[in-house]
């Protein structure tokens, strides 16, 4: 009788751990499309987004050099995920469109009301573009990577302080990082963001012959008019291509406050962001000074996207003139000191 308990407490101790045997070989493996180590999901980590620069660059007269990068830690980012499948091929998840995620210190983190970027094993490719905008923004959203969003030229709208350093960027100086893969197993991305538009920098002078009681020299409005300088168009915001460019021999301009050339007055500035293309026959640039149209041309050159152009322009008492060549600098970040900037407003 002893032997016989002794076997059947055997049998049940090996009846009691087969379910614990089974679970413990049903492993991540025997998932479609995992390994050992995977995760089913997780969510997007955002380790850091940097505005990037095409190289340093050291200010003429200053000792100052400025980084090829500065880490952005203010406002939000619009970060998309495209489709992704399994590794069985059947399984995919749909992919995730204009989500936000901003700053808040010390880190990024997903914005009141979104769904998390999600991370299988299977590699995704991820992009983010800067500042977000709410409610998508008009962006044409799709899938695939063809996500759009309207761009447009005219007047740099950031604020610009007394020392000359953009303290807050444009709403529509659009920025964008490009495509990277993320998955289950690499969830952490570093953003690195480009202006996907070109930065006018047009300097204004007033000439040493003018006459010597002048009127105020008060400019009023400026323009900028070539047939391939397009008003609006729509910017892929995986890779940065155009499409829709409104093309036309209209003039992009507005009107300018608070731009007086005393005589013998340092170089004031404006600034334009332009869609970038090739202006082939140059711009022709048209100022009001004091009531009175006045009109220049400048070089042709190939506006590229994240490149500063300066233009330097000397007003006369019935013309204007183009000083020098056109002179091309990184436009590095949104808090740049842009020598010489001119703080106004339309």
């Amino acid at each position: 009788m002893i032997g016989n308990s002794n076997i059947q407490i055997r049998r049940m101790a090996v009846v009691a751990w087969t379910p614990l045997l089974l679970l413990a070989a049903c492993t991540q493996t025997d998932v479609p499309g995992m390994k050992d180590g995977d995760a089913m999901s997780v969510s997007l980590q955002i380790s850091a987004v940097e505005m990037q620069a095409g190289s340093a660059e050291t200010r003429a007269g200053s000792a100052e050099t400025r980084a090829a990068s500065t880490t952005l830690t203010a406002g939000s980012i619009g970060v998309f995920r495209e489709a992704v499948t399994f590794a069985d091929g059947t399984t995919t998840r749909a992919a995730q469109t204009n989500v936000e995620y901003t700053y808040a210190s010390p880190a990024w983190t997903l914005a009141a009301g979104q769904t998390a970027i999600d991370l299988i094993p299977a590699p995704a490719k991820v992009y983010a573009y800067y500042p977000h905008k709410t409610g998508n923004g008009n962006i044409t959203i799709a899938n695939d990577g063809t996500s759009t969003i309207p761009v447009t030229s005219g007047k740099y709208e950031g604020v610009i302080d007394a020392d000359g350093a953009t303290t807050t960027s444009d709403p529509a100086d659009i920025c964008i990082s490009g495509t990277q893969t993320a998955s289950s197993n690499n969830a952490s991305v570093n953003f690195q963001l480009t202006h996907a538009l070109a930065l006018l920098k047009i300097g204004l002078t007033r000439a040493t012959e003018t006459d010597a009681t002048p009127p105020e020299c008060k400019v009023t409005k400026i323009s900028l008019k070539n047939s391939n300088l397009s008003n609006t168009a729509n910017l892929r915001i995986s890779d940065g291509t155009f499409s829709g460019r409104n093309a036309t021999t209209t003039a992009v301009g507005w009107p300018l406050t608070g731009v007086s050339l005393a005589k013998g007055a340092a170089t004031q500035y404006i600034y334009a962001r332009i869609i970038p293309n090739n202006l082939t026959g140059g711009i022709e640039i048209t100022l009001t000074v004091e009531g009175k149209e006045m009109k220049v041309n400048a070089p042709v050159f190939n506006a590229l996207p994240g490149k500063i152009y300066t233009l330097q322009i000397v007003v006369h008492n019935t013309k204007l003139s183009f000083n020098s060549s056109v002179e091309v600098k990184e436009w590095t970040d949104y808090t740049n000191k842009l020598e010489g900037d001119l703080d106004y407003e339309s």
